[in-house]
């Protein structure tokens, strides 16, 4: 063999080697990408850029942009919708490096889609902000992300009644509380206070009275807004489009993995077959003599429990939240086709104690009170099958609306399902909750008010101890 053909055959394996390092190094790029498909909420973000359609933003998006670029694909904007990274209506280059940027976490103007269906920018990324929220479970998404600190301004719907979960909200003097304790609207006062706290970011509750506000507060005053729902499948989206803008993954991720771990232990005991009928109730109004039952995909109690639980009644004329009015007659009616009702009322789970109407931050809501409340509730529905065979099951609006969903749901299996589940793996479940995810100085055992624990109604099934 000569010297040049030595020399060849050496630039050649020299060659070979860094090809095979560039691919461990930079990712396999030859990686078709042609059938990749947006799938059902709460499996993508909706951040542009998300080439691929998951829940990253990360070296698989540029591996298919570039595949797009060169001529390796073409781009179906139906089945990757988030791939026009810049919003300029084609895939270039300045897509593949704004990825980029978004992937190092340097500074730039990131699009995503809101609730409102709506192409919104973010100044990214949202690290070191001040922050604003709308309601109790943007407070819970912050404090689920480790950013309870940042929150500046807040609705007395979360600054009003959870104080003792929360301390930090007992802090926020009142120029820095808007609102009411029953909502999150975005009214003049809000704006105002949002406006002198300085906040930079606001984490809104998507109803339709604050498209408007938060518009004007983002075209205004250059205020980043988060436009995203809070329930049922939603929690995975929003809270890693929250994790991504705001550098938190880890923490979505801690998130994902105890949800993930909770799914696992229903569905592998509860098959579709075995599935029980079931009304989602939130509370019985005397003033209007009428039943209002979640009966919704909108609402996250309806979309988990009905999908890992039960078959939960659904109407097509519920609210934007998820409710539905019905009167006694309607119940009398139907009520014979369900094995059990699930009541979620207010006030209950962990706010602050109440005291003549009022909240009384140091204390959790009383189980006595709230044992009460759900007896009277229990009253209204005697003449239903489900209360004479002690199928009642009462559990905590708190818990079952946002993203404490699954945390409740163990608690709600094993009163729903005695035969299969552990009242005492339900309480360890909702434990770890708030030792390790929902992080609060919490004893699930003495405090929180989300079971029923009282002996004026007998129930069927077992039942958190009495304290």
């Amino acid at each position: 063999m000569d010297k040049q053909t030595t020399t060849i055959i050496a630039v050649v394996a020299v060659v070979a080697v860094v090809a095979v390092a560039a691919f461990f190094v930079l990712g396999n790029n030859s990686k078709d990408y042609s059938d990749t498909e947006i799938g059902e909420i709460g499996t993508y973000v909706p951040i542009y850029g998300n080439a691929t359609g998951d829940l990253y933003i990360d070296k698989e998006d540029v591996a298919m942009l570039n595949q797009i670029i060169d001529g390796k694909m073409t781009w179906d904007k139906k089945k990757a919708p988030f791939a026009d990274a810049d919003q300029d209506g084609k895939i270039t280059s300045k897509d593949v490096d704004l990825v980029k940027k978004i992937i190092d976490k340097e500074k730039c103007t990131v699009y995503y889609l809101d609730y409102y269906d709506e192409v919104e920018k973010v100044n990214f990324p949202l690290v070191d902000r001040n922050i604003a929220v709308t309601y109790y479970q943007q407070a819970e998404a912050c404090n689920i992300l480790g950013l309870m600190d940042n929150i500046k301004c807040a609705s007395l719907a979360a600054a009003g009644q959870y104080c003792t979960l929360y301390p930090h909200l007992k802090t926020l003097t009142d120029n820095q509380k808007f609102g009411t304790t029953g909502s999150s609207t975005l009214n003049d006062d809000a704006i105002e206070k949002i406006i002198a706290n300085n906040v930079t970011v606001i984490v809104s509750t998507p109803s339709t009275q604050n498209y408007e506000p938060t518009k004007a507060l983002r075209e205004d005053k250059g205020i980043d807004t988060i436009n995203l729902w809070y329930n049922g499948a939603y929690c995975y989206s929003t809270l890693m489009t929250m994790g991504i803008f705001m550098d938190r993954i880890d923490k979505v991720e801690d998130y994902m993995d105890f949800c993930d771990d909770v799914v696992k232990k229903i569905t592998s005991k509860i098959s579709d077959k075995d599935k029980k009928d079931i009304l989602l109730m939130d509370s019985y109004y005397a003033s209007s003599a009428k039943y209002w039952f979640i009966a919704s995909d909108a609402n996250g109690s309806f979309t988990m429990i009905n999908k890992y639980l039960a078959n939960v009644y659904s109407a097509d004329d519920a609210s934007q939240f998820g409710f539905v009015q019905r009167d006694i007659e309607w119940l009398t009616a139907n009520q014979a086709k369900y094995d059990a009702v699930v009541i979620a009322p207010t006030p209950c789970g962990f706010r602050d104690l109440r005291v003549d109407g009022t909240y009384q931050p140091g204390e959790y809501y009383s189980r006595t009170d709230y044992n009460a409340q759900c007896e009277a509730q229990f009253e209204t529905l005697e003449r239903t099958n489900a209360h004479k065979n002690g199928n009642l099951i009462i559990t905590s609006y708190d818990n079952t609306f946002g993203y404490s969903t699954y945390a409740m749901l163990p608690i709600i299996a094993a009163q729903l399902y005695p035969d299969l589940f552990s009242l005492e793996d339900g309480l360890e479940i909702l434990q770890d909750w708030f030792d390790n995810i929902n992080k609060a100085d919490i004893d699930v055992d003495k405090q929180g008010a989300f079971s029923y624990t009282g002996s004026v109604y007998k129930v069927s099934y077992p039942q958190v101890e009495k304290i």
